[in-house]
């Protein structure tokens, strides 16, 4: 599973491990945690800012990260508790960009040393506290973080100066495919052992809403008139419009390269779900930073209306999305999905046996036969010992 920003934060959560073996979290309670903290995690401007109107928008702007982060960050420990990237149920990708090198950093829970025994036993892994408040240091919103992993020497940088994942995949969707890729080519033995075959792969991605309207975000004469500030940020629509351009890019250029590198029966292995403008009735429920409980009781409505909506996809030649008027809904392609990844799962526990079975089979024939003892007659112990022809030696 792989997740930028709060998609890092959820897929944690489903991948933190709790009692007998099973998630510490249900989707339910994600659903939950969400409602019950957003308010918190996202606390309206004071009194004197939000009457200061349009002013107090400017200064909110160029005053630092609108929100100190404290309490999302202590509740990302209280959820992670002490876990590591090495403790989860499954295998998680989280990017994060790293500020310091003007570079990607993709966390994950694969071995980072595969091909390298001795430096994969002393790999270490970072806590998923630090990974999860790094992929979601939204620039604008939150501080960025700083953590030392303690490595030691040679065994990859240790230090990390981390912003939002989204500046790096803000759709985790390719980090995810080329992960998988690199441990099929490093014949991790959870894979097949062959090349890759993209037509083996199955891929549910799952954004958090598009605010494109029907009309257009913006257009090149407005565009055109911009300074820097205008740039960072759009008076008219309270947004910055540089996040809304980088990050729908990155979006939609990944859906658009996935469902190309998938396209072999593409609507069979590759589902896309996200929900477009004309779901969202008022402009005030596309900023991320809306927690009020009319907003989210109209996102998780939302859900529920795209859930029921037919399934789409972006169109190879034109780049925009596409409903299928006639096409399953996303509620059932979910459903199918979910059948084959069942199916999958018990064809790999079958295969997993069965190479257990072989392993004692192997194991059992190669050991030498258990030495048999009797005692003679005469109060002396027989010792007999099987030995293959040839092994004989005179004397012995």
């Amino acid at each position: 599973m792989a997740g930028t920003s709060t998609g890092g934060l959820i897929v944690t959560m489903l991948a933190t491990p709790g009692d007998h073996g099973r998630p510490k979290y249900s989707p339910k309670e994600i659903q939950d945690f969400y409602i019950k903290n957003g308010p918190s995690i996202f606390p309206p401007k004071n009194y004197f800012l939000r009457k200061m109107g349009l002013a107090g928008e400017i200064i909110h702007a160029l005053k630092g990260p609108r929100y100190d982060g404290v309490f999302l960050h202590q509740k990302i420990e209280e959820f992670t508790e002490k876990h590591t990237l090495a403790n989860t149920l499954s295998w998680l990708v989280v990017p994060t960009f790293d500020v310091y090198r003007l570079a990607p950093v993709i966390f994950s829970s694969f071995e980072d040393h595969l091909t390298d025994p001795q430096k994969r036993k002393k790999e270490t892994k970072p806590l998923l506290s630090d990974v999860c408040i790094g992929t979601s240091a939204a620039p604008t919103y939150f501080p960025t973080h700083y953590f030392d992993n303690d490595r030691p020497s040679g065994i990859r940088r240790s230090n990390f100066h981390l912003a939002d994942g989204a500046v790096a995949a803000n759709n985790p969707t390719m980090a995810a495919i080329m992960r998988v890729t690199r441990e099929v080519l490093l014949r991790n033995p959870h894979f097949h052992h062959s090349d890759v075959n993209y037509n083996n792969f199955l891929v549910i991605s799952i954004g958090t809403g598009s605010s494109v309207k029907e009309k257009g975000a913006y257009t090149a004469a407005d565009c055109a008139k911009w300074g820097a500030f205008d740039w960072l940020f759009n008076l008219s629509n309270k947004h910055s419009p540089l996040i809304d351009m980088y990050s729908h890019a990155s979006s939609e250029s990944v859906d658009l390269q996935v469902r190309m590198l998938l396209n072999h029966n593409q609507a069979a292995k590759y589902l896309r779900i996200q929900a477009q403008c004309l779901l969202f009735k008022e402009p005030d429920m596309l900023p991320m930073d809306n927690a009020t409980t009319e907003n989210t009781d109209s996102l998780v409505d939302i859900a529920q209306k795209l859930l029921e909506s037919n399934s789409g996809k972006v169109d190879l030649y034109l780049g925009t999305y596409q409903t299928s008027k006639n096409g399953p809904t996303n509620d059932e392609e979910l459903d199918r999905f979910a059948k084959l990844l069942v199916a999958e799962r018990y064809l790999r526990l079958a295969k997993q046996k069965e190479e257990e079975q072989e392993e004692k089979r192997a194991t059992s024939e190669a050991a030498p036969p258990a030495p048999t003892t009797s005692v003679s007659p005469d109060g002396f112990k027989e010792t007999s010992i099987g030995l293959p022809v040839g092994d004989t030696q005179e004397g012995t």
